[in-house]
Parts: C-alpha cells; sequence; structure tokens
C-alpha cells in the first residue's frame, strides 16, 4: 500500500495524535470501458499500478469524544442524503444502502 495513503501515530507533548490519509483512485470513462470486468463489482481491486492512490485529504483524531452519542452516533452519514444534481452510481451496494436508510 502507498505509504501516503495509510495512517500513523504522532506523539506530542501531552496528546498522542492518529492521524488518517484519504485517498481515491481516479478512472476515467475511456478506462474504465477497458477494463475487463464490471467496475462496480465489489469482488475486483483496481490496480494500484494502472490507477495509482492520490491522496485528497487528512483526518487527524486528537481527542476522545466526551458525549459519544451526540459526537459519534449522530454523524452517521446516511447515502441517501445527496445534494441536488448528484446520484449514486449504479453500485448494488450502494444503491440498497441508500433505499434502506432514508430516514
Amino acid at each position: 500500500m502507498d505509504t501516503l495513503c495509510s495512517s500513523k501515530t504522532k506523539n506530542t507533548s501531552l496528546i498522542k495524535k492518529r492521524i488518517f490519509f484519504f485517498c481515491r483512485q481516479v478512472a476515467t470513462h475511456e478506462q474504465v470501458q477497458r477494463l475487463p470486468f464490471n467496475p462496480f463489482d465489489l469482488t475486483k481491486v483496481f490496480s494500484h499500478k494502472d490507477f495509482p492512490l492520490r491522496r485528497v485529504g487528512k483526518m487527524t483524531l486528537n481527542e476522545n469524544a466526551e458525549n459519544y452519542f451526540a459526537q459519534i452516533e449522530q454523524s452517521a452519514f446516511s447515502p441517501s442524503h445527496m445534494p441536488p444534481g448528484i446520484e449514486a452510481s449504479p453500485d448494488k451496494m450502494l444503491q440498497v444502502k441508500s433505499i434502506k436508510t432514508k430516514n
């Protein structure tokens, strides 16, 4: 796995921070058309050689939640809440999840 897209622990004076890097793989429409498999098949893996990981963000965990329910449980994101003009991909698992979590 690309070292830029992993996690690491950083010790500062009093706080132990856990840092995670958010990465993604990007494929053009033409590249997807040439794939020998369905790109939305969950059992397939995109090659890192052909589609390298691109680092697009970083998340640093530097404190524990004080109120687990309010800060963790209620922050769950639902795939059914999408901005106007954005639609779910034809991924079958995402389609089912967006239907099941409408409320």
